[in-house]
C-alpha cells in the first residue's frame, strides 16, 4: 500500500508542472509584426507593418506603417496585454498576447470606443 501511495504521489508531482503551463512564456515583444486591421465604423481593411522596440521597464516604442502613413507611440506590456498610446493621433490600442506570439487587439480614439480591430503577427 505504501509503495502504491508513493507511486501515485510521484506521478502527481510530475504532472502538476505540465498542467500549470499554458504555452510559451513570451517576455520580450521586440520585433517586426505584419499588421492587418479594420477601421472603426466599417471603414476599409488595411495592411502594414508594426515594429516594437523595448525601452525597458515593460515599455515599448511602437512604430506602425500603413501605406504612406507612419505613427509612433509608447506601449506598456504586463506579460499578457500591450496597451499602446499614439499621442500624435490621440489613438489608443489594446492588444492581448496569443500563445503563438501574435497580438490581437482593438483600437480607437482615446476616450472613445475601441471599434477598430488589429492583428499583429510576428514576421519570422
Amino acid at each position: 500500500m505504501r509503495v502504491l501511495l508513493i507511486a501515485v504521489l510521484g506521478c502527481l508531482m510530475l504532472a502538476a508542472p505540465a498542467a500549470a503551463q499554458k504555452g510559451p512564456v513570451i517576455t520580450n515583444l521586440t520585433g517586426v509584426y505584419a499588421t492587418v486591421g479594420t477601421n472603426p465604423g466599417g471603414g476599409p481593411a488595411y495592411q502594414g507593418q508594426t515594429s516594437l522596440e523595448s525601452i525597458g521597464g515593460g515599455q515599448y516604442e511602437v512604430t506602425q506603417r500603413v501605406s504612406t502613413d507612419t505613427i509612433s507611440g509608447i506601449g506598456t506590456f504586463d506579460g499578457e496585454v500591450l496597451d499602446v498610446y499614439y499621442d500624435s493621433h490621440n489613438i489608443r490600442a489594446i492588444y492581448t498576447l496569443q500563445a503563438d506570439g501574435s497580438l490581437i487587439g482593438h483600437w480607437g480614439t482615446d476616450g472613445g470606443a475601441l471599434q477598430g480591430t488589429e492583428v499583429l503577427a510576428p514576421v519570422q
